[in-house]
Order: C-alpha cells, then structure tokens, then sequence
C-alpha cells in the first residue's frame, strides 16, 4: 500500500461543506482489526483537519483504516475533537462494493456496558 499523506486543514479547506446527502456509504470491514493498531502507511487526519470538518457541520466520520489518527497518535487527538463535538466516527469501512450514489447510512451499534465504542451493523438505504 503506498503511503498516503494526513489531511491537514489546507487540503480539506476546498471541500464543499458536509449535508447528511455527502455522508460516505459504507458497509462494515468484517475482519476485525485490533484496537488503534494503525499501519504506519494509513492516511490519517490532524487535529485542524477534525477541527474544520466540525466547523463546516461534518455529522459523521467514516474511514477505511483502523482508526482516523496517525500511527504516533498516543493521546488520540483527533477522536477528542471528533467525539468532544458531538461526531461519530465510523472506523474500519469496506467501501469496495459500493456504487458511486446517494445513500442513507444507518450504523446499528451494539449495546455493551462498560464499553466506549462498539461494533455496528452497517446498513445502506439508496436514496
């Protein structure tokens, strides 16, 4: 896999502003990956990145790596700018089979205690 760059709050100045309609559809990457063991060749958000996604109303982050952080990450930056605004993120997205449309994404979690994150059950509803 070839290395990609982080996003920085330059590159993601151009992009339109998110509507629910811009949501990435997804579906769920069944292989399990363990818990923010992110390859060190993942693209990966900075914490302006985070920021400036919240500022133009970004409702939901979806990525296809283990985590939206960079490997180095140790305090998790990014999932504090996300989560702490109130944006979900999404991690380990298999967008392969996907076409090229409007969906609506429906992320059914399931419901453990004790616990700060879960699997879910990802479901695409064409619009």
């Amino acid at each position: 896999m070839a290395s990609n760059p982080a996003w920085n709050s330059e590159s993601a100045a151009s992009a339109p502003p998110a509507s629910a309609a811009s949501i990435c559809p997804a579906s769920i990457n069944d292989a399990a990956t363990p818990r923010f063991s992110a390859p060190a060749a993942q693209a990966a958000l900075t914490p302006n990145a985070a920021r400036l996604l919240v500022a133009r109303g970004v409702r939901l982050v979806g990525t296809d790596t283990p985590s939206p952080e960079s490997a180095d990450a140790a305090d998790l930056p990014v999932h504090h700018v996300l989560l702490g605004a109130g944006v979900p993120i999404v991690e380990n997205l298999l967008l392969d089979d996907v076409a090229a449309g409007a969906y609506e994404l429906i992320a059914l979690p399931l419901r453990l205690t004790e616990a700060d994150a879960s699997p879910v059950r990802a479901v695409l509803v064409e619009r």
